[in-house]
């Protein structure tokens, strides 16, 4: 920006001058008026002063037109005028027609002396661009822009009006940065080839050097020099130089040889005296510079010397070029004496003689065996006499010249005799070559005989007798009968007379021979007689039990079974529809049953229905002449593969009448008409309404859950509550959204449910009842496993019966997706187990260790890695759930022989179930070799299982029988458990 105080002080000079001038009359201020050019001169100028002339014009201060010293007054005189030659008041100048706006230093055409910012450069100025702008090519006051001026011109990065290199703008105008060589304030910690002093890893003055203008991590180490240290971390002393400064280093001596000094102080190594020679080695060379050459050395290359040989006899050599004496095969040994050693090193004592001095010697005893004596002086074969018989041995000789033949053998090499068969009679068999009575199929048995028992090991006792003495046998009565009596003490069949007839049974035959036929049953097999079932009549047929038949009440219906031809559709459609017919001379087909825990075997029909969309579907016997019971299953064929529901009395009425209201998925469902009891047929009404389906999940609630068919086999069923509404009076926190499943038990079962898994926390609820009734809370299961609280597990024991599970929220905010794992075992009885540990409670992780007993139980089971003659003991079992991806180890490894375990146990366990055989054992262990407490011996015994998977398992503590027992294989045990 132009400086404006620099413009106004201009005016105001230029103003004060005319003042001056008016109040001298032009001459006081040292100026004159040249009227011929108009330019103003000193007033030394008086040759060309025009002072004369003018009085005869206004001089443009007096205001007097003629030059005389009366004011001109009024309007006689004309106005100031710019450019007519003559400068007025208020022109800095008037050259007449040479007023110039675009001549440098001419008076402007307004009448102003040229000056910064006319556009025109005049004398003194670097430019004039006639602009106020200070920042483009040309300043306000007329000068050049320069660096350091203040002002960013074109050509420079910056300008911060200062000569300071160490700040963001150089003194050259350009913008700080690095490698300008300049350390930048702040910014920079070195710029160029500076570097910081520093301490390397190994101690030594290093310097950091400057990397992109800051100082790298890394302290370069300085160059080596002699000073007996690492300077340079190379993990070397004075590298570089001959050799390190006053350590210990090769050199040569006066005479020569290598000898060692001490490097010296310039890491030179050392010479003359100060290399100290080295000692005398065996190389024909004076090493040590004493004159000598190989002094102090075993003997002298070449000569003949004394050795000791390979066998350490002693012999002669030569001296080797190394200067040792010989050794081994160059050492040769003297020759052989009788000594009782081995003189000449060939592996033989006194070779050359009959045996080896006071060595042990073979010679001939007095019965003529080979015995063993002590080689005699002179090296001697020992006599008879002092020459002692060799112990007995089987084969037929008196070895030990005590005139017996294999005495201490149980019996003679090759002779005949008796022996114990392999059914344990009396056989004859020949001795073996090893003096042993013979065995098994060597011992022949002897012929059979009348006398109960299996004397030709065949098996069978008294074979080839009509029966064995004493045992019971089938035989014939008096009547014809097939009867039971007593073999005789002659092996032979009772007489009739002796023969007991047999109970009666259902055969239209007098079996007892009585003179009755089928009189214990309820009627004579194949007989018949009318009968009145409610509506329908017909005729009963005695069974091939003796038990009187269905009463048939004629023609069987066309959708009596799947076979018929009259099977009706129901259509899948909305809309009520109504159907009716009578059960009379249809069949007992199908044995479902419901609510109860026996099937409805009354006749049964079925209908067929077909669903293309989810549907709600109510089903209903109302006007049924029967107690009516409804049974829903679903799959592709009659009548279907999986029970979806059934109802037995929810519709009410006398007698009693079902219905059933589900939300279906789109598929082919059975829909089976059944009466109650045997009794119960006649005539019928089956309603169906289809409706759509209401939205949320299918089993959204008790009356629409979704059956289960718990097995031993671990299955499982995903669903969500999400959409799910909250039906069910939660049994953990306040509850959420749930789904419902049902399943039936025919008997009592060991359940397993678990949702552990869940990402969300879920409650499982059993209850047990009718959901058109009270439903009973049988089971809370939450939180389980310690998975964050997420998922529940169920382990029971659950009656015969129906049961509904809820999976359910904890809470209003815990919904969603989840999987539910079910599975059943019937394994529940008490099968000689403790009934307060086995069947009321499963074990769980809160119990470390269980305490029992075997005694007195019974033996149910074996295990696979100790089946046989051993697993004849008594045993005891225990059921758990297990989590899901857990180890569990048990244990029977008491902590002393004052408690825990005091027999010899085996353990094992089963998935699933509990099979009388090994079959399935997960993991069986007998004698555990880690188990160093007691019992001693390792006769504890530990297992490890869980691969199978989440589930259910079921343990057993069972003894073993030892031959020798050390241990008895019954008594108290303590199961250690971990890991669930």
């Amino acid at each position: 920006m132009r400086s404006t105080t620099r413009m106004t002080a201009w005016l105001a000079l230029v103003s004060a001058a005319a003042v001056a001038t008016a109040c001298g009359g032009g001459i006081d201020s040292g100026y004159f008026v040249d009227a011929d050019s108009g330019d103003a001169e000193t007033a030394g100028d008086a040759t060309e002063e025009d002072a004369p002339r003018e009085d005869a014009r206004d001089d443009g201060r007096d205001g007097d037109a003629d030059a005389d010293t009366v004011e001109d007054g009024g309007g006689d005189e004309a106005g100031p005028v710019c450019g007519d030659g003559t400068v007025d008041p208020g022109e800095e100048c008037d050259d007449g027609g040479d007023n110039s706006d675009t001549l440098p230093d001419a008076c402007r055409t307004d009448c102003r002396n040229a000056h910064c910012g006319d556009a025109v450069t005049d004398s003194g100025e670097g430019c004039d661009d006639g602009n106020t702008v200070d920042s483009d090519d040309c300043r306000n006051d007329c000068s050049l822009p320069t660096c350091g001026d203040g002002e960013v011109q074109g050509g420079e990065d910056c300008d911060d009006g200062n000569t300071i290199d160490t700040d963001d703008c150089l003194s050259t105008c350009v913008d700080a940065s690095c490698g300008d060589g300049v350390v930048w304030t702040g910014r920079e910690e070195c710029d160029g080839t500076a570097s910081d002093p520093c301490t390397t890893t190994c101690g030594t003055a290093g310097a950091r050097e400057c990397l992109d203008c800051a100082f790298g991590a890394d302290c370069v180490p300085p160059a080596e020099t002699c000073n007996g240290a690492d300077d340079d971390c190379d993990l070397l002393l004075d590298d570089g130089f001959p050799c390190v400064r006053g350590g210990t280093t090769s050199c040569t001596t006066a005479c020569g040889t290598v000898g060692s000094g001490t490097c010296t102080d310039s890491c030179a190594v050392p010479t003359g005296g100060a290399c100290v020679a080295p000692a005398e080695t065996c190389n024909g060379a004076d090493d040590d510079c004493d004159g000598s050459t190989d002094e102090g050395l075993p003997c002298v290359p070449g000569a003949t010397v004394a050795c000791t040989t390979a066998c350490g006899t002693a012999g002669t050599g030569t001296c080797t070029a190394a200067c040792e004496l010989p050794t081994g095969a160059a050492c040769t040994p003297p020759a052989e004496s009788c000594n009782g050693i081995d003189d000449d090193c060939d592996g033989g004592c006194d070779d050359g003689f009959a045996c080896c001095l006071g060595a042990t010697a073979s010679c001939t005893t007095s019965c003529g065996t080979a015995g063993t004596g002590i080689c005699a002086a002179g090296c001697a074969l020992p006599g008879a006499g002092s020459c002692t018989p060799p112990a007995e041995a089987c084969n037929a000789a008196d070895d030990d010249c005590d005139t017996f033949v294999d005495d201490g053998f149980p019996c003679v090499q090759g002779t005949t005799g008796g022996c114990t068969t392999t059914c344990g009679s009396t056989g004859t068999g020949t001795c073996t070559a090893t003096c042993a009575l013979p065995t098994g199929a060597a011992c022949t048995p002897p012929a059979e005989a009348c006398n109960g028992t299996d004397d030709d090991c065949d098996t069978l006792p008294d074979d080839g007798f009509p029966c064995s003495a004493g045992d019971a046998v089938l035989c014939t009565t008096t009547c014809g009968t097939t009867g039971t009596g007593v073999c005789t003490a002659a092996c032979a069949i009772p007489a009739p007379a002796a023969c007991a007839g047999p109970a009666e049974s259902c055969n239209a035959v007098d079996d007892d021979c009585d003179g009755a036929t089928d009189e214990t049953f309820a009627c004579v097999r194949g007989a018949t007689r009318a009968c009145t079932v409610g509506t329908c009549s017909g005729t009963q047929t005695c069974s091939a039990t003796c038990a009187w038949g269905l009463c048939g009440g004629g023609a069987a219906p066309a959708n009596d079974n799947c076979s018929g031809s009259g099977i009706v559709t129901i259509p899948g459609s909305n809309g009520a529809y109504s159907y009716s017919g009578s059960t009379c001379g249809a069949a007992s087909d199908w044995a479902y049953w419901c609510t109860a825990m026996t099937p409805a075997d009354g006749a049964d029909v079925v209908y067929r229905l077909d669903l293309a969309a989810p549907k709600s579907v109510v089903l209903s016997t109302t006007g049924t002449s029967f107690d009516a019971v409804l049974f829903l299953r679903s799959g592709a064929t009659c009548p279907g593969t999986t029970a979806t529901t059934c109802d037995d009395n929810s519709a009410g009425g006398t007698p009693g009448q079902a219905r059933i209201t589900r939300t279906l998925a789109a598929g082919t469902y059975w829909i089976v008409v059944d009466g109650a009891t045997a009794g119960d047929m006649g005539n019928f009404a089956l309603s169906a309404v289809i409706s759509d389906a209401p939205v949320g999940p299918p089993n959204d609630t008790c009356a629409t859950a979704i059956a289960l068919t718990p097995s031993s086999t671990l299955q499982s069923v995903t669903g969500d509550t999400a959409a799910a509404t909250e039906d069910n009076a939660g049994c953990a926190g306040s509850g959420g959204r749930d789904v419902w499943y049902w399943f039936r038990l025919p008997v009592s079962h060991a359940v397993y449910l678990s949702t552990v898994g869940a990402t969300w926390d879920t409650v499982i609820h059993v209850r047990s009842g009718s959901c058109t009734g009270a439903l009973t809370a049988y089971g809370c299961a939450d939180d389980a496993c310690g998975v964050s609280a997420r998922g529940g597990q169920f382990v029971g024991i659950l009656p015969a019966g129906t049961y509904y599970v809820a999976i359910d929220g904890f809470s209003a905010a815990s919904s969603g997706a989840f999987t539910l794992y079910y599975q059943a075992s019937a394994c529940v009885a008490v099968r000689d187990a403790d009934t307060g540990t086995a069947v009321l409670d499963p074990i769980r992780s809160t119990m470390p260790t269980l305490t029992g007993s075997t005694v007195g139980q019974g033996n149910d089971s074996t295990g696979l890695c100790a089946a046989g003659a051993g697993q004849i003991a008594p045993d005891v079992y225990y059921y758990l759930g297990l989590c899901p991806s857990r180890t569990v180890t048990m244990n029977t490894c008491g902590a002393s022989s004052g408690g825990g375990t005091d027999f010899n146990t085996v353990l094992y366990a089963r998935y699933g179930g509990c099979a009388a055989s090994g079959a399935g054992d997960t993991a069986c262990n007998n004698d555990d070799a880690t188990c160093t407490g007691w019992p001693p011996g390792s006769y504890g015994s530990r297992i490890s299982f869980g691969s199978t998977g989440q589930g259910l398992y079921y343990v057993f503590v069972d003894g073993y029988v030892e031959t020798l027992p050390l241990l008895p294989s019954e008594g108290n045990y303590t199961l250690s458990v971990s890991g669930m």
